[in-house]
């Protein structure tokens, strides 16, 4: 626990473009210290005094020196947003699995998203990454059943939640049991491309889809 303490004291002097209360990271941290992080903050323990934000940002593209940027010019892509909406999980994410995550997160910034994780979301959260207008890429984790996808405190999402979505969101990921069968009451205009499985998921099938080739986050849906 005293190694995470000093490892969350280094990340927290990165001020720029940071939301109030967050945990900024770069891929300076090994594998190993980033997926303790990870693991710290997603299974929602908090048992550290520092961690106490629901929120990090994976930057790897702020240049101190270079001058005032926009937030397109260090970030071209856009924000890779992930919301954790899984509650007290009901299986815990193995060690290596948290270091694949890292590694992802990891991928993306160097392809130049700035990668938000954000845990415990709400309704309110989700709809507001949403409709933000830095936003490209959602990844949805929560669990869900044939009705829909539920957020941190089980509330089921309304319908409606993506209506206002912004005109740069162009990819949504829905890691949760029966999305193929609910999905299209998100998303009713198949004008967004979005992706999901039938039945049971796990967190592990999760991390494999983003390590396979099949997928791709600049991907969008077919015109």
């Amino acid at each position: 626990m005293i190694k995470i303490i000093n490892i969350v004291i280094c990340l927290l002097l990165i001020q720029e473009f940071s939301f109030a209360t967050q945990l900024n990271v770069n891929s300076k941290m090994n594998e190993s210290d980033g997926a303790k992080i990870l693991q710290e903050l997603m299974e929602s323990t908090h048992n550290s005094p520092l961690i106490t934000s629901n929120r990090l940002v994976f930057h790897n593209h702020i240049q101190k020196k270079s001058g005032k940027k926009t937030f397109r010019d260090l970030y071209p892509n856009g924000d890779f947003v992930i919301t954790w909406a899984l509650g007290k999980a009901s299986e815990d994410m193995t060690s290596n699995e948290y270091k694949e995550m890292w590694k992802i997160m990891n991928y993306l910034s160097l392809n130049k998203f700035r990668v938000i994780l954000e845990v415990k979301s709400t309704v309110e959260t989700i709809k507001m990454y949403a409709e933000s207008e830095t936003t490209s890429v959602m990844l949805i984790s929560s669990h869900g059943n044939t009705n829909g996808m539920y957020d941190y405190n089980t509330i089921l999402l309304p319908y409606d939640t993506f209506a206002n979505r912004s005109k740069s969101l162009y990819q949504v990921i829905i890691s949760a049991c029966y999305g193929s069968d609910f999905a299209s009451k998100y998303f009713p205009k198949n004008d967004i491309l979005v992706w999901r499985w039938g039945g049971e998921t796990t967190t592990k099938q999760l991390v494999q889809f983003l390590m396979s080739e099949k997928w791709n986050a600049l991907e969008r849906v077919s015109k």
